[in-house]
């Protein structure tokens, strides 16, 4: 089995982004799978995607520090396959494989449950100032964050490599 991420490589102190197929065997432990539907764009993603701030210190890896999906495969009683998860914190995107990728594999303990009475997208809305939730449906109609004036044009770039690889999402 594979996955689709926007991975992060450096060579000489010079990040490269590259939307690539890697094997589920470079998903890092855990023990939870997830099938990421979103994840956004915020000021700490800039940082990262960037190469500033200095948060990510092994390379190659994949950003996002946030995600919402739905459980593949779970060795946690906790979670079942199928339930939706939203997860936010925990390094994740630094120093863990984050959410710009069609997989994750995580730990159990870092997940909340998505409520059936919402879709896994609409938690974004209420997360902090500058977040911007990005996914097959949103970038495919060239959503706000996409337009944003906020975002310098090398973040609308990696904004964009983001959007193209969950497009592309099979």
């Amino acid at each position: 089995m594979t996955f689709r991420a926007l991975l992060t490589s450096q060579n000489d102190k010079v990040l490269s982004h590259e939307i690539t197929e890697l094997p589920d065997d470079r998903l890092p432990d855990g023990d939870v799978t997830i099938a990421v539907d979103y994840s956004s764009l915020n000021y700490k993603d800039g940082l990262i995607l960037t190469g500033r701030g200095r948060l990510v210190k092994d390379y190659p890896h994949i950003g996002g520090i946030d995600l919402a999906g739905t459980v593949l495969e779970s060795q946690s009683s906790r979670w079942t396959v199928g339930q939706r998860v939203l997860l936010t914190g925990f390094r994740v995107g630094e120093i863990w494989w984050g959410g710009y990728a069609t997989k994750a594999r995580v730990k159990s303990e870092w997940l909340c449950e998505v409520p059936a009475a919402i879709s896994s997208r609409q938690p974004w809305p209420s997360a902090p100032p500058g977040s911007r939730p990005c996914s097959p449906l949103t970038c495919s109609r060239r959503p706000a964050c996409a337009r944003s004036e906020e975002h310098t044009s090398e973040l609308q770039s990696h904004l964009n490599l983001v959007c193209r690889l969950l497009l592309e999402k099979k």
